[in-house]
């Protein structure tokens, strides 16, 4: 079933909670999603420019939170590394991300890394070295050094606010995963795919009764998914 940890960060520092909902179709409905956003009554426009997103997921060797995710406890946590733009080489302005799911919610607290090299893959002992220098609770803290890297991936992520900024879809594309020994040998890895996309629909809570008219002009179908578990397991 999981194990979950309480972590005190949570209940203080983290960021508000906000719906989390996903949807997937084909890669080839983009240009028409983009244009159904650009003339959607919510006048979505771009939030962000398109960038590349790289993560690093951590789990316990148990992997207690992929057992959380495949059996979906209502409360679940996601450790990650994540920095943006090409997954080859420096890894600028890096961030643990610890992510608390409850059901269909979430909220993040974050956590400046130093920079690190990825030119030839993972290094298992320079990501412990910097996670051991971040200043945290004991339960996270023994949460962070009980777990160790198991996945990798990298993917496209394209931004749209809509006017009032109260509703965020991202899109991504071009998703590649690698699974990672503890030591951060790569074992196995699957090339980008892209034949298909996943939608995010994030939002608050104060504004869950306008989702409907969100989703109604769109042409998504919300269901659970998650990359961690997707890559996990198409990586066994």
């Amino acid at each position: 079933m999981g194990h979950f940890v309480r972590i005190p960060e949570l209940e203080r520092h983290a960021g508000p909670f906000r719906y989390e909902q996903k949807a997937a179709g084909p890669a080839s409905g983009l240009d028409r999603l983009l244009w159904q956003l650009s003339v959607h009554r919510g006048a979505f426009t771009a939030a962000y420019p398109a960038r590349r997103i790289n993560n690093v997921y951590l789990d316990t060797p148990e992997r207690h939170h992929l057992q959380a995710a495949l059996c979906g406890n209502a409360e679940r946590l996601k450790l990650r590394v994540r920095w943006y733009g090409a997954l080859e080489g420096r890894a600028a302005k890096p961030q643990l991300e610890v992510k608390y799911k409850r059901n269909d919610m979430g909220a993040k607290l974050r956590f400046a890394l130093p920079d690190f090299d990825f030119d030839r893959g993972l290094s298992a002992s320079d990501l412990r070295g910097a996670l051991s220098a971040i200043e945290c609770s004991t339960p996270l803290r023994e949460l962070i050094m009980s777990s160790e890297p198991v996945l990798v991936n990298s993917y496209r992520r394209i931004y749209r606010r809509s006017f009032d900024r109260r509703f965020m879809v991202t899109v991504d594309t071009a998703v590649e995963s690698q699974r990672v020994s503890p030591g951060g040998a790569v074992l196995r890895r699957e090339p980008p795919d892209h034949d298909r996309m996943v939608v995010e629909l994030k939002y608050d809570a104060q504004d869950r009764d306008r989702r409907d008219e969100v989703l109604g002009s769109l042409p998504l179908r919300i269901q659970k998914n998650s990359k961690y578990v997707q890559g996990m397991c198409r990586l066994i």
